[in-house]
């Protein structure tokens, strides 16, 4: 429950002024995560299985395509298997088939909270997708809000997309900086309050 964040940080007038926000804009819960410089990419993950989950219980699919493009299997080396096992869960979430995928998100949650390896194939997409969004086009339903900004501000603080990705994205255990997340957001087609 959110109360038992709110007592955890009653010292701290910020967190306490921050997370009544959350409250009232209906959060009740909190879900934590490992802290160990991957859990921005973890949670993020995570929180858009869970949207996709809850779609599909409904019978609904998102209101967009949520990945333009899947990175290439190969890009996920010795968890090309967890990929594959991810991208069908999510495919069979994307395309709400009423129990089935029900039962699909169910067992992916379960298997998470069992297998580091599927854990980690969730960070290393996350990642890849932030990567991604340097080398594709603007999707099909148009160019989002500031995206030309994002991408001059990492120009001009890395000098090139590879840097960045070198430096920033790719390395496991590398915290999310703001850039990462505001991509992230994009990526998946989720608001991020910050």
């Amino acid at each position: 429950p959110i109360g038992d964040l709110a007592r955890e940080f009653a010292h701290s007038a910020n967190h306490i002024r921050k997370i009544g926000d959350l409250a009232q804009m209906g959060f009740q819960s909190v879900r934590r995560v490992r802290g160990d410089g991957n859990c921005f990419y973890r949670a993020v993950g995570l929180a858009w299985l869970e949207a996709l989950s809850t779609l599909a219980a409904a019978g609904r699919a998102p209101a967009r395509d949520v990945l333009h493009a899947w990175p290439e299997e190969s890009a996920f080396g010795p968890l090309a298997s967890e990929y594959r096992d991810l991208r069908a869960v999510v495919s069979s979430l994307l395309h709400p088939g009423g129990q089935r995928a029900v039962e699909a998100g169910t067992r992916l949650f379960c298997r998470l909270l069992a297998d580091a390896r599927l854990d980690l194939c969730i960070v290393v997409l996350i990642r890849r997708l932030v990567v991604a969004y340097f080398h594709t086009s603007a999707p099909a339903h148009g160019a989002l809000a500031g995206e030309d900004s994002i991408k001059e501000a990492v120009m001009a603080q890395y000098g090139s997309a590879e840097v960045f990705a070198a430096e920033e994205v790719f390395p496991l255990g590398q915290e999310a900086e703001g850039a990462s997340i505001a991509i992230a957001a994009r990526q998946l087609g989720v608001r991020m309050i910050i």
